[in-house]
């Protein structure tokens, strides 16, 4: 039988007869993290507790069957991100700094949470980038099944909703919903302006757009917009490269143009200016985000680091002005809505620089990034991680499951890569 090679930038390793089914268990604990708010939790009601801990446990089955099927790659050879170590130093000042300024159930949850995301985002990473660089329009495929499932089983008349809320109404984590389909059509955009045209790759760009977007843009978030927007705009400053081609340039600008104005009549068909999301283009952000709380957050946020810049009130501490916790709560406590005042706020100086020290490399590196073709397993994450950063600033806390996951690929992408996988893994599909 002929073995299909590929490097993995320690030289060529043999790629087994198992590859497909590693990039099937892997992509359904990455697409099943990533959509558990809506698909797995659905089977977890009758847990009152525990819920994302039993998730975690239930994708890693596919993970370790994964790892260790006949024909793969060791371990050993697949990279994992080597900002770990520092990872877990951050973890462990969290639960010194949540623990020495006053043990809570939030404080707790919280922890549990961040450890979590951590781990789940360390297993997947090494291994969700090589099952991309396998076949990622199986992998795609698979986020793309997850999708469908939860647009017509779950979410299938989004007419039913309130025009001004939206999906919001929903008693589920709507941001993570939101997100979800945000990350399957950034990977789906990766596949389509990565490389070369392929109508195949047109054909699902369109049929994951068609089930991505509604439902996204039902959600009503006025920030989805911006962040969505800033990542677009980003892609397409990183993929210049392949962009301008000669021989892409026209058929960009018409799939740019086409994207544009497609968008521009879903939104206007999906939503009227009583919606959250089209108030923003109504009134303007200032007046927009006038009733908004995030601003008083964001005060207070800056407030309890004049009050203690070095070490912070404690992680797990911020209060919005006005409530009254439940310590015996687990679900009684908030954050500032900005991931990096809350860093501030919470852990102080000390806890920010521990933090930057392996962030702020890697995303000055994706920021002025310029990719090659053909190397969607580099361009998926970045694009996702941009967005999810984005996001941050307006909303989510630390423990965010999107964020470590999606920071981790980068790491393993940047490592394994070096951001050019045209060269490092041989010349591209034909898809």
């Amino acid at each position: 039988m002929a073995v299909k090679r590929l490097t993995d930038g320690h030289g060529e390793v043999p790629a087994g007869n198992t590859d497909w089914l590693f990039t099937l268990l892997v992509a359904v604990s990455f697409w099943g993290w990533l959509a558990k708010d809506f698909f797995l939790d659905i089977f977890l009601l009758p847990l009152a507790e525990g819920k994302l801990a039993a998730t975690a446990v239930a994708l890693l089955v596919p993970l370790f069957i994964a790892g260790r099927l006949p024909g793969r790659i060791k371990a050993r050879n697949i990279p994992e991100p080597q900002s770990i170590p520092l990872l877990f130093v951050f973890f462990f000042y969290c639960a010194m700094s949540g623990f020495l300024s006053g043990d809570d159930a939030f404080t707790r949850f919280k922890l549990q949470n961040l450890l979590i995301s951590m781990v789940l985002g360390c297993l997947l990473a090494g291994k969700t980038i090589r099952a991309i660089t396998i076949n990622k329009v199986h992998f795609l495929g698979v986020g793309i099944l997850v999708g469908a499932a939860g647009r017509f089983f779950i979410f299938n008349d989004l007419s039913r909703y309130s025009t001004a809320i939206g999906l919001r109404e929903v008693p589920m984590a709507h941001l993570n919903i939101q997100d979800f389909y945000v990350v399957l059509f950034l990977a789906a955009t990766a596949l389509l302006f990565s490389g070369p045209f392929r109508a195949v790759r047109l054909l699902i760009w369109v049929g994951t757009a068609a089930i991505s977007l509604p439902t996204a843009i039902a959600l009503n978030s006025r920030m989805l917009p911006f962040t969505l927007g800033v990542t677009l705009i980003y892609m397409v400053v990183a993929l210049r490269s392949v962009m301008l081609r000669s021989s892409n340039v026209v058929r960009n600008l018409l799939l740019v143009s086409s994207v544009a104005a497609a968008g521009i009549i879903l939104v206007s068909e999906s939503l009227d200016t009583e919606s959250r999301m089209m108030s923003v283009f109504e009134l303007g952000i200032v007046e927009s985000y006038a009733g908004d709380p995030r601003p008083i957050s964001f005060a207070e946020a800056v407030n309890d680091f004049v009050v203690s810049p070095i070490d912070g009130i404690g992680f797990g501490k911020f209060l919005f002005p006005g409530s009254h916790p439940d310590p015996t709560d687990r679900l009684s406590g908030g954050w500032p809505h900005n991931l990096f005042l809350e860093l501030l706020s919470e852990l102080g100086l000390i806890g920010f620089v521990i933090f930057l020290i392996p962030f702020a490399p890697l995303l000055k590196k994706i920021l002025f990034v310029k990719f090659g073709s053909n190397n969607e397993s580099v361009v998926f994450p970045a694009l996702a991680f941009v967005y999810v950063v984005a996001t941050m600033q307006l909303t989510q806390n630390i423990y965010y499951p999107v964020f470590w996951l999606f920071y981790l690929c980068c790491h393993v992408a940047s490592q394994r890569a070096d951001w050019n996988v045209e060269e490092r893994f041989g010349p591209p599909e034909a898809l």
